[in-house]
């Protein structure tokens, strides 16, 4: 399996920006100024969050130990050349291998997807605002797949998915007093995995998406990078968690692709093929 580490591969990105986007960032931060006593968020909210993301370290751990060894690259071998019940059961094998992650096959493809998430420091180099400057917790994302040009091996390539700063994390806490945030997260994953890539593209120039997550959606930009290993990078980071019935009847959640081939998934799948392609032209 051939490849950067999952846990290293998104550890710093430098995100494209507009004048339009800068302009919201500061408008929000006045309006958030503006509200800070008024909305300030509870201390119960911030203790949840401490457990969670203490809680959620222990299975990172465990997961980005392994996720690089002989062993996980055997068992990634095993099921993206097999075929429908040796599948199926390398498939339950890896779940096992993998504590806390999310490993589900990748439709008409010879491939695997792998989620799970973590708490994190900042992402990007350069933080263009104090929100940027926040812990977060990232649901991180890896592929394996069998290229056709090296019968016999598979390759790997990992990123992010999805940002959430402390912040963001703090509201849905506050808003929702019931809400599960690994829950939230994971479905916010599969939601961006699913969405049409041409919406997703078309809102790089800052355009907010909103994600459904639990009872609401996480409001996100999207981000366009390149990590300090010159893999480039496409993820999502949120702003804030609103509930639905703060929705104004413009904030509509993000739109599903109408087939597989025009999904984001697809889309990362192919930057991933493009990297390795690229790698071994080198």
């Amino acid at each position: 399996m051939d490849g950067d580490e999952a846990s290293t591969a998104f550890s710093i990105a430098v995100p494209l920006q507009s004048r339009e986007a800068d302009l919201a960032r500061q408008i929000d931060r006045a309006w958030q100024q503006h509200n800070q006593i008024k909305d300030r968020i509870p201390n119960e909210a911030w203790r949840r969050l401490r457990r969670f993301k203490a809680r959620i370290a222990e299975s990172a751990a465990v997961i980005e130990n392994v996720i690089d060894t002989k062993a996980t690259k055997k068992l990634v071998a095993d099921f993206c050349y097999k075929k429908n019940v040796g599948q199926d059961r390398v498939l339950r094998k890896l779940r096992k291998h993998l504590p806390g992650a999310v490993v589900l096959p990748i439709h008409g493809e010879h491939a695997v997807q792998m989620t799970w998430i973590s708490p994190s420091e900042p992402l990007l180099l350069t933080p263009r605002d104090p929100g940027e400057e926040q812990p977060c917790v990232l649901m991180n994302f890896a592929i394996a797949w069998r290229p056709k040009e090296m019968r016999g091996h598979t390759a790997f390539w990992s990123g992010t998915l999805l940002e959430v700063p402390d912040h963001a994390c703090g509201r849905l806490f506050q808003r929702d007093a019931t809400a599960d945030l690994g829950a939230c997260l994971t479905e916010a994953a599969a939601e961006f995995l699913s969405a049409d890539a041409e919406v997703v593209a078309e809102s790089i120039n800052g355009t907010a998406v909103y994600v459904r997550a639990g009872r609401g959606c996480f409001v996100c930009e999207v981000i366009v990078a390149m990590d300090t290993l010159g893999q480039q990078a496409l993820y999502l980071r949120s702003r804030t968690w609103l509930s639905s019935d703060q929705l104004r009847s413009d904030q509509t959640f993000l739109r599903p692709a109408k087939d597989a081939d025009g999904s984001v998934l697809t889309l990362l799948l192919t930057i991933a093929r493009e990297h390795h392609e690229k790698k071994q032209r080198k």
